[in-house]
């Protein structure tokens, strides 16, 4: 019996929200507490424990549940999944572990393909640190391999999860236990019930899972390289990189690095990852700000603060008006809707709206920075005074709810385009409106959950139409205009009103869905060759054309339901469309770190 959403465990303590995966014999779920933080609940399978192929199996099921339990919580680690409960549920030993926003680096690595060196490097180097504080514990992992290392968000970090095979070991001595291995990662002696266990024996499933995230093709098997000790090395890599590989994946343990320390000291020295579209000049003008977002329940209380800080380029328009951009991390993230939650979603509004975020697929983001918030009045107004026309008339105070510090609306995407075209003239540096990946990167901040402050929203957090709710939310006020920008939280990256008071528009035309959609957070349009999306200004003409297409809108604005206002949602107009709901923000092109 699967336990289904609402579902109380643990007394009343957790609350049952979804199912995240299942596996031979546990299972996973996403649970909440009290006072609504988000925890995994692992268990085993019902059928582990009734069916009568399990019977003979169940109490070692049950001591192996245990056994890993104790292992994980006497492992205190910033790269170890930390466990905060353990108990029994209706027969059912639970074990309550964080909650890791992020994915597996099997799927990162499997959807996204082989991963950048120096991203690879530092996730093993930090799996490494985790793995000698195990050792030290007098305890071998036995099972790392990608699918066991999660990537926490926003930190971008690498954490071990699973301890389900771990098993105590003397060294330099033989002992027996189970065989159990996962083909690929496992090295020669873990298919010998006689194992000589040690150190060596992870070092071997730490380089092969190396091997797999920077090749993207998974190590050969160690049993068919007794005959012909043979790995297919990539010509490109550093003799360092080649050698620590060749050590770490040695088919006889003594031919191997004896412990993680002597093996991760072979590896090639950290090297700072590549900045890409880095600007000229410039660098000593970021400023720093601190901030606080919120985590909710979902009944929409705040359930967390979390104190943060960002980088920002202050931008002088003169007349007394700056616009604040703010550094953005690069990082990998999932974009679009899983399916199982389109499918519910569109079951249970019975709109197929929601097919439009689909398929969910990786997307690398390089560093960028992106407006603090929405486009102000008072920032457009400057620019368009300052600056004639370039293709098209802009009118200088074009929205219908006035205020300075209030988004501009009313603006079609060729007006959006056109400022931004102004607004490179004026400073001398190329703004551009931001690809629909780097906005919907940008509006999560890091999270995973459908809004950045958690799985719903209220009128305390964002400017839209709360007449309607979202999960277990309150109805609150309908407020039936815009409100000035930043008089909500941030999200977690010190962007302001992702969620919304005015839709934004973004560079891309719009898709039906993101079948065949490009993995590196770029516009995706065939049309749109490098030099055209890094310098709108130069290109405007032609990026002018083509009236009869329709553009990605993102965020929702003052008048729609929760729903629209979600990090995934997508919508669309044509670009010559205008309404007291449509504004936008900015990026600055070629700076992804000052």
């Amino acid at each position: 019996m699967v336990w289904q959403p609402g579902t109380r465990v643990f007394g009343d303590r957790y609350a049952i929200v979804k199912q995240i995966k299942k596996g031979g014999f546990g299972i996973t779920y996403l649970v909440q507490d009290r006072q609504g933080r988000d925890w995994v609940l692992k268990t085993l399978k019902d059928e582990v424990m009734t069916e009568a192929e399990y019977i003979p199996y169940r109490d070692k099921f049950l001591r192996d549940f245990d056994r890993e339990t104790a292992k994980i919580a006497i492992c205190r680690h910033r790269h170890i999944v930390e466990v905060e409960n353990h108990f029994t549920h209706e027969g059912l030993p639970c074990m309550v572990m964080e909650y890791i926003q992020g994915q597996d680096l099997g799927d990162l690595v499997g959807r996204g393909g082989a991963l950048p060196e120096a991203v690879a490097l530092r996730y093993i180097r930090e799996v490494g640190e985790a793995l000698i504080v195990m050792h030290e514990k007098g305890l071998l992992h036995r099972d790392i391999k990608p699918q066991n290392i999660m990537v926490r968000l926003p930190a971008d970090e690498a954490v071990l999860i699973d301890f389900g095979i771990a098993r105590e070991f003397v060294p330099n001595l033989t002992q027996t236990h189970t065989i159990a291995y996962t083909p690929c990662y496992a090295p020669i002696e873990q298919y010998d019930e006689q194992e000589h266990r040690g150190e060596f024996t992870d070092v071997y499933a730490l380089a092969a899972t190396l091997y797999f995230l920077l090749t993207g093709t998974l190590p050969p098997i160690a049993t068919m390289r007794v005959r012909r000790d043979r790995l297919a090395i990539p010509k490109g890599w550093s003799k360092e990189l080649q050698n620590a590989i060749k050590q770490g994946m040695a088919v006889e343990p003594d031919d191997r690095p004896q412990t993680v320390a002597a093996w991760l000291a072979l590896l090639p020295k950290a090297k700072r990852e590549p900045v890409q579209n880095q600007p000229s000049s410039g660098g000593s003008n970021l400023q720093v700000f601190s901030f606080e977002t919120v985590r909710v329940n979902s009944q929409g209380q705040i359930v967390q603060k979390i104190p943060g800080q960002a980088r920002f380029y202050p931008q002088d328009l003169g007349q007394g008006v700056r616009l604040e951009m703010v550094q953005l991390p690069g990082g990998r993230f999932l974009m679009g809707t899983e399916e199982s939650e389109i499918e519910r979603l569109c079951k249970k509004y019975e709109k197929d709206w929601f097919k439009r975020e689909s398929p969910q697929h990786p997307v690398e983001i390089s560093p960028f920075l992106m407006g603090k918030t929405p486009v102000t009045q008072d920032q457009w107004r400057v620019v368009v005074t300052q600056v004639g026309k370039i293709v098209r008339d802009l009118n200088p105070d074009p929205s219908h709810f006035k205020g300075g510090n209030r988004p501009v609306e009313k603006v079609s995407w060729y007006d959006a385009v056109e400022w931004c075209a102004r607004l490179s003239k004026l400073t001398g540096k190329e703004y551009r409106l931001p690809s629909e990946a780097e906005w919907e990167y940008a509006c999560r901040g890091g999270t995973t959950s459908p809004f950045a402050f958690g799985e719903t929203i209220t009128p305390d957090l964002v400017n839209y139409d709360g007449n309607y709710t979202f999960g277990n939310a309150p109805k609150g006020q309908y407020r039936e205009e815009t409100t000035p920008v930043a008089s909500f939280p941030p999200n977690g990256f010190g962007l302001y009103d992702g969620h919304g008071n005015v839709w934004e528009w973004c560079f891309d035309p719009f898709h039906d869905s993101y079948q065949g959609a490009p993995g590196d957070g770029k516009v995706w349009d065939e049309k749109v060759n490098d030099n055209r999306y890094q310098k709108p200004s130069i290109n405007l003409k032609i990026l002018l054309e083509e009236s009869d297409r329709t553009f990605v809108l993102r965020g929702g604005s003052w008048d729609l339901n929760p729903l629209g206002c979600s990090s995934a949602f997508r919508s669309r107009l044509l670009r010559d469309s205008s309404n007291d709901g449509l504004g936008f923000r900015v990026c600055l092109v070629g700076a992804g770190l000052f």
